[in-house]
């Protein structure tokens, strides 16, 4: 009995400290996920056995928000308030973000590049965005958002060196969505023409960087 009773201690020691590192590894992969894509989780899943995240080309619709005139606004107020600004607009865009299915890709500054993969992604992003602008708009904020969305092909993929990459999209798709929030106003979405409903004022032609003939857009105000 003694020898039974000595077994069964060390079993169940054995199954706590399983128990507790089990728990320990859900917890860094919450705060991982916290930190990454989920996107970018999945590629890690993906990975070969060496590592080796694949690069692939994939369709998708990016949305890209900035806040307007951010930089005066941390040149006139202290860290902290800067800060959990930042902090409180981030925190309410991808709460609204991943509601429609977004994938927020990174945050840049007061930047945010959220992608929608799959089916109906360009009127998730619709969706999102003019939640986003009308939630900023209504809400408590010293400062408004601009929004730009855009429809193509990027490449998704592991960059920079091996001890340092980052998980993200490149390409022509992602300059665009960019450049499409550098043109909208405050409290405005602006998207390419083929992905605006009849909410969207009419259509208008706009020169951007990268292009040699003009682009078609639509405007959104909240």
């Amino acid at each position: 009995m003694l020898l039974v009773a000595a077994l069964y201690n060390l079993v169940s020691r054995a199954q706590a400290n399983i128990n507790s590192q089990s728990n320990a590894l859900l917890d860094l992969r919450k705060r991982i996920e916290s930190l990454v894509s989920s996107t970018a989780v999945n590629a890690v899943k993906d990975a070969t056995a060496d590592g080796n995240i694949q690069s692939r080309n994939v369709t998708t619709t990016l949305l890209f928000s900035d806040i307007r005139d951010f930089t005066g606004f941390a040149d006139q107020n202290a860290a902290e308030v800067v800060v959990e600004f930042l902090n409180q607009i981030m925190t309410l865009q991808v709460e609204i973000l991943k509601r429609h299915d977004g994938d927020v890709d990174k945050m840049i500054g007061d930047a945010v590049l959220a992608r929608f993969d799959g089916e109906n992604g360009d009127k998730r992003a619709l969706a999102a965005a003019r939640e986003i602008v009308d939630a900023v708009k209504h809400g408590d904020f010293p400062r408004a958002l601009g929004i730009g969305i855009f429809h193509g092909e990027v490449i998704s993929g592991a960059i920079g060196p091996e001890d340092r990459r980052d998980f993200t999209v490149i390409g022509n798709t992602v300059n665009m969505a960019a450049r499409l929030c550098a043109s909208a106003k405050a409290n405005e979405v602006v998207v390419e023409e083929s992905l605006a409903d009849d909410a969207f004022e009419p259509v208008e032609s706009i020169l951007v960087k990268g292009r040699n003939d003009p682009l078609s857009i639509r405007r959104w105000h909240s």
